[in-house]
């Protein structure tokens, strides 16, 4: 009987020194996952971080000048470039800025599931603002296309605005 325990010890031992080193693997892989996760969410906190700045950037800078819209004004009705402008970058700049901070207080306190609706939120909405701009742009390069065409017809003495090919002297 007690060749028996001794043969059971022996099993044991050996499983033992087979889990301590298992968990000693499973623990230094562990720390590489955390280590390239902290590293990811600096990355995404940062890039998220330049967003917004470049957005704010956009909107506190360059559209701070007085004059900045001038050019974009064609014809009557709303100025199209204006409204799309401030849409994507009002939006850029809060939903990225949202980001930022909710990856930053994930790294520090671990809201990891919140930041991840947030990023998910916020890239789906910042998607439909750059839609949006899509179609407010391609409204302004029309209503432009539209006062241009005319006009550049008259200057070729050509009457007829359908025709794009300049008439020769």
């Amino acid at each position: 009987m007690e060749m028996e325990d001794e043969e059971d010890m022996g099993h044991l031992e050996e499983y033992d020194e087979d889990m301590a080193e298992w968990e000693e693997q499973e623990w230094d892989e562990y720390k590489r996952n955390q280590i390239v996760g902290r590293n990811a969410s600096i990355f995404f906190m940062t890039v998220a971080l330049l967003k917004a700045f470049y957005h704010y950037n956009i909107l506190f800078r360059y559209f701070d000048i007085p004059n900045f819209w001038d050019n974009s004004e064609v014809g009557d009705g709303p100025n199209w470039w204006k409204i799309a402008n401030y849409t994507q970058h009002w939006a850029g700049s809060v939903g990225f800025a949202l980001m930022g901070v909710s990856q930053l207080l994930s790294l520090i306190i671990g809201l990891g599931k919140i930041n991840y609706i947030i990023w998910g939120w916020g890239l789906t909405l910042f998607g439909l603002a750059a839609f949006s701009y899509q179609v407010m742009a391609g409204i302004a390069y029309e209503r432009a296309y539209q006062v241009i065409r005319p006009r550049r017809s008259r200057r070729n003495g050509n009457n007829d605005s359908d025709d794009d090919t300049p008439s020769t002297p």
